[in-house]
């Protein structure tokens, strides 16, 4: 990926375009002289030695996670106690009606758009993703209560961040979508924790779109779609990016956007897929293992089935088997390591969706087992999930003993 790489140069007006001022400090941090810098790494001399591993922020721990719930025509936050298995809006007045500004629940994401919640340490940091007509995209920090909001940061209103969001203990890292000259531009940015400066670290190609997928030790995994400005073909890469060397490493992957191999990051791993194969790179040591899912397909009465994969935790993948003619699926938890495999049938009701995991504490999982859904003349007027604890076995082995969650 050469090619991309030389042709970029961080101009200053880019820079600047993501950037506000910063709650204690003001931080257009770390753009750098175009003229001095052939690639886009920037402000990586200044950065805080990290005290722990790279990792994707978490709306909760080990005792129980936050979520946000549609309340009337408006939304609050919840935390869900793992203990008592009851999910209660993030407000201490027995008498509030959740419906205003005074409830804490209420005012925490009070017109924000897409707020992500991680649970940092000691503090609730709530993240509004997009702007609105209220408010540009920005952090704020508060007492797991909800008490005491306080501004982290803000950015540029034209500025929107991208979901999947890293934390170092010290830091957020997110990817940052602008337009500038009515083009597109993509950059991934630093948020300090401790005083909300904010730091371009990196600026991908016009018109490329980037996701985070993992994070691990210093690194930050990625896939890049992007525009081969000499041939004109849409390219697909998978990369890493040292948080401490401010570095972007030369691509594990490198392919034909519409390439039929798939690749992309678990964790420290690099799973490669090419028809019914699978391959499992371990990055930390080198370790390679290949998989075959034309058995599996043959018992499942889909021979030509493609596979995709999706990480789990401790060497365990779900692999989905999809009939591109039919679109039958049929789902497999499957180890690579060991050559085990388990038929996955937790699935919403007359859905081929699976029931997915939203945290992990201890040998149990959180998930959201159904639906409650609400209607009038046939229009959906109100849509809730049903949380539940499940463990890891029987998630694993697809056995419902789920442990609802009450409250709301």
């Amino acid at each position: 990926m050469k090619q991309v790489r030389s042709g970029m140069q961080v101009s200053a007006i880019l820079a600047a375009a993501l950037f506000l001022s910063a709650c204690g400090g003001s931080g257009a941090g770390g753009s750098a002289d175009p003229s001095a810098a052939p690639a886009t790494a920037e402000s990586s001399a200044e950065q805080s030695a990290a005290t722990k591993e790279l990792q994707l922020v978490s709306a909760g721990n080990a005792d129980g996670y936050y979520t946000t719930e549609e309340w009337g025509n408006a939304a609050i936050v919840t935390y869900i106690d793992y203990a008592s298995r009851q999910q209660m809006p993030l407000c201490s007045r027995p008498e509030c009606a959740h419906s205003d500004s005074s409830c804490t629940a209420y005012a925490l994401i009070e017109n924000m758009a897409v707020p992500v919640l991680a649970l940092l340490e000691d503090q609730l940091a709530i993240i509004q993703t997009a702007p609105t007509e209220d408010a540009p995209a920005r952090v704020m920090l508060c007492q797991p209560d909800g008490s005491n909001p306080q501004t982290l940061c803000q950015l540029d209103a034209t500025v929107t961040l991208r979901p999947e969001i890293y934390t170092d203990a010290q830091n957020l890292y997110a990817l940052a979508g602008t337009v500038q000259n009515s083009t597109p531009v993509m950059q991934l940015i630093r948020i300090s924790l401790q005083d909300g400066r904010v730091d371009l670290l990196y600026t991908f190609p016009e018109n490329s779109d980037a996701q985070l997928l993992t994070g691990f030790g210093t690194r930050l995994g990625l896939s890049l779609a992007y525009e081969e400005l000499s041939t004109g073909e849409t390219r697909y890469a998978v990369e890493l990016y040292d948080t401490a060397t401010g570095e972007m490493e030369q691509p594990l992957v490198e392919q034909p956007f519409d390439s039929q191999q798939g690749a992309t990051l678990f964790g420290d791993v690099l799973v490669q897929t090419t028809g019914q194969q699978a391959t499992f790179t371990d990055l930390s040591d080198g370790t390679i293992l290949t998989w075959q899912a034309d058995t599996l397909a043959a018992q499942a009465g889909i021979p030509n089935a493609q596979i995709i994969v999706f990480g789990l935790w401790d060497g365990w993948y779900r692999v989905q088997l999809l009939d591109a003619e039919t679109n039958r699926i049929t789902d497999y938890h499957v180890n690579p390591s060991t050559g085990e495999t388990i038929p996955m049938t937790l699935y919403y009701k007359d859905q081929q969706n699976v029931i997915l995991v939203l945290a992990q504490s201890g040998d149990n999982l959180l998930v959201r087992a159904a639906w409650n859904m609400q209607q009038s003349g046939g229009d959906i007027t109100s849509l809730r999930p049903v949380y539940a604890l499940i463990s890891r076995d029987d998630y694993l082995h697809s056995r419902p003993n789920y442990q609802y969650i009450t409250g709301m």
